[in-house]
């Protein structure tokens, strides 16, 4: 059963606020072809970064509303509204509002520097993540000898992201995320920058 509706939650600005009105705009249009057709559109690395991010909480908000909508059919067929959950609300048709956070994918484990973490009760857990600095990340780069032109671009990617990569996924060690993605020989510096055409793109922005 297709929805009619979509959530756009606040969380998803902070991301894009530094995009341009264009960009804001071509954003927006791809999130209505998405809902609507099906359809992804060709964007550009930044703003494909955030349309990833955004998308993955679409399909996990989508998830949701089709385990509702089953639910529901199968409480019709037995009469009415399951008897222990009578003050369970209906879906809605349209907005309800927006969340402070959209819900975080549901995982079993989290690996951070390829290391389970785990509490005292034994459950799985994360350590928390500190988004750096544009300078933090500007002088990483440099002083790996890799170019701080790369390191601006990277930054704003990520950033825009809300540092999640191109598949929805936290970025739990940035440092770590650069040399596996942006660390490459073409990106060092040798004392003649490279145009932003020339810059090498990561395959990850451009899925």
């Amino acid at each position: 059963m297709a929805r009619e509706s979509f959530i756009l939650y606040k969380s998803f600005y902070l991301p894009i606020k530094e995009l341009t009105v264009e960009e804001k705009g071509q954003l927006l249009d791809a999130i209505f072809q998405y809902h609507i057709n099906g359809k992804i559109c060709q964007l550009s690395p930044v703003c494909q970064m955030a349309f990833n991010f955004m998308r993955n909480q679409f399909e996990r908000d989508d998830e949701k509303y089709q385990t509702v909508v089953e639910r529901n059919k199968t409480n019709g067929k037995k009469g009415g509204r399951s008897k222990e959950n009578p003050d369970e609300p209906k879906e809605p048709t349209g907005f309800i509002g927006f969340p402070e956070n959209p819900d975080a994918p549901d995982t079993d484990t989290v690996t951070v520097d390829d290391t389970v973490i785990e509490n005292k009760e034994g459950k799985k857990k994360s350590k928390s993540f500190s988004s750096p600095s544009l300078d933090d990340f500007k002088k990483y780069f440099e002083d790996n000898g890799y170019s701080l032109e790369v390191a601006n671009r990277a930054f704003k990617g990520y950033a825009v992201a809300d540092w999640h990569d191109s598949e929805g996924k936290k970025i739990n060690n940035w440092k770590q995320k650069c040399q596996h993605v942006w660390f490459k020989p073409e990106n060092k510096l040798d004392g003649n920058p490279k145009s932003k055409n020339e810059i090498t793109t990561p395959k990850e922005w451009t899925r």
